[in-house]
C-alpha cells in the first residue's frame, strides 16, 4: 500500500503540527472572526450550551416556517405575512451565527443567543395572529 499523502483537503490527509499551549488570556480583536490557531478552545460546556440553545431555536423555526410555507402555499395567509416571516427568520439566523462566530468572547455569544430568541418569539406571535 503507498504512503498516504501528507497534504489535502480533509483532515486525515492533512500535516499535524504540534500547536502551543493553549492560552487562557482573552482573546483580543474583532468581535465576530473565525478562530486562529493561537485560540483556545472553547470548552466542552460551553459549545454544548450554545449548540443546544441553537438547536432549540432551529427546531422552533422549522416547526413555524412549516406552518407559514403551508399557509402561504394555500392563500391562507395576509400579504404582510410573508416579508415579516422572512424577515423574522434571517434576523433570527444572522444574530445565532453571530453568537458562534463570537465564541471567544465572555458574554457576547449568550446576548446574541438571546437576540436569537426574539424573532422567533415574534415570529410565533405572526403566526399565532395571521393564521
Amino acid at each position: 500500500m503507498p504512503d498516504a499523502p501528507t497534504t489535502g483537503w480533509l483532515p486525515m490527509f492533512t500535516e499535524t503540527a504540534d500547536l502551543p499551549a493553549q492560552r487562557r488570556e482573552p482573546v483580543t480583536g474583532r468581535a465576530f472572526r473565525m478562530p486562529a490557531e493561537t485560540d483556545p478552545e472553547p470548552s466542552s460546556r460551553r459549545l454544548l450550551a450554545m449548540s443546544c440553545w441553537a438547536g432549540t431555536l432551529g427546531v422552533l423555526g422549522l416547526a413555524v416556517a412549516i406552518r407559514s410555507l403551508a399557509a402561504i402555499f394555500a392563500g391562507a395567509a395576509p400579504s404582510w405575512y410573508e416579508p415579516a416571516i422572512v424577515g423574522t427568520g434571517v434576523t433570527g439566523i444572522a444574530f445565532t451565527v453571530g453568537a458562534f462566530a463570537s465564541i471567544h468572547r465572555r458574554h457576547l455569544p449568550w446576548l446574541m443567543l438571546t437576540l436569537a430568541t426574539f424573532p422567533l418569539s415574534a415570529a410565533m406571535a405572526a403566526t399565532a395572529v395571521a393564521i
